[in-house]
């Protein structure tokens, strides 16, 4: 199927990473743009004419361009709606909005204070502050891990939906954060999730077995495995 759905990407952005994902999961046509951080290709003036902002992804589908995420999953889950990402029902997008906004507004912040220290070779300088944060990132590890106790998702459906997505790169990043050599003399705790949160690494697994997911995976991360 052609396909007029254009989507800009970078590698081993966790909100690109969503994107991919989503679009791999519902089978999706698209046009895969990848840009290049290190040249700052998304810094072009031909992608601020599709993103002002500079910042990925972005969607563009003939003259409609779109940027942010969680907009586009939205969008792309309206287009294409036959395996629903944002539920059939209200009481479903409510709760599935619920888990999205709690991870928003509560983890990922000091997941961001633990992430980008490690990948941009920071550490050194903001190692007190990346443990205070992995202390709070435990804290909101440990609710996903008790929300998954007696579910397979997220949320109480029997389907993936926008909320596991949504997360789901996150805890992937955290992850290989923590288990880079700079990063595991401080022992923060998630490097190895199954043995501290064995549900959320059950949860992990289930993602990784979906449909498309070794596409959408950060290609410059397995170069580098």
């Amino acid at each position: 199927m052609i396909s007029d759905i254009e989507i800009f990407w970078g590698s081993g952005s966790p909100f690109s990473w969503r994107v991919l994902l989503m679009l791999e999961i519902k089978k999706i046509p698209y046009i895969s743009r990848r840009l290049d951080f290190s040249k700052k290709e998304h810094k072009k003036p031909e992608f601020l004419k599709i993103n002002p902002r500079g910042k990925l992804p972005a969607l563009r589908e003939r003259n409609f361009t779109l940027s942010e995420s969680l907009a586009i999953m939205v969008y792309l889950d309206r287009k294409f709606p036959e395996l629903p990402f944002f539920g059939r029902k209200a009481e479903e997008e409510a709760l599935i909005w619920k888990v999205i906004s709690d991870f928003s507004y509560f983890a990922f912040p000091a997941t961001s204070r633990v992430i980008l220290p490690i990948f941009t070779g920071q550490l050194a300088s903001n190692e007190d502050d990346v443990k205070t944060a992995a202390v709070e990132v435990n804290a909101e590890l440990q609710r996903l891990d008790d929300g998954l106790k007696d579910q397979s998702w997220l949320t109480a459906t029997n389907i993936i939906s926008a909320a596991d997505i949504a997360v789901y790169p996150f805890i992937a990043a955290l992850e290989r954060a923590a288990g880079k050599e700079i990063a595991k003399p401080l022992n923060l705790g998630f490097s190895e999730l199954g043995g501290r949160y064995p549900n959320l690494k059950a949860w992990c697994q289930r993602i990784c077995k979906q449909p498309g997911y070794d596409k959408a995976y950060p290609p410059h991360w397995r170069e580098a495995a």
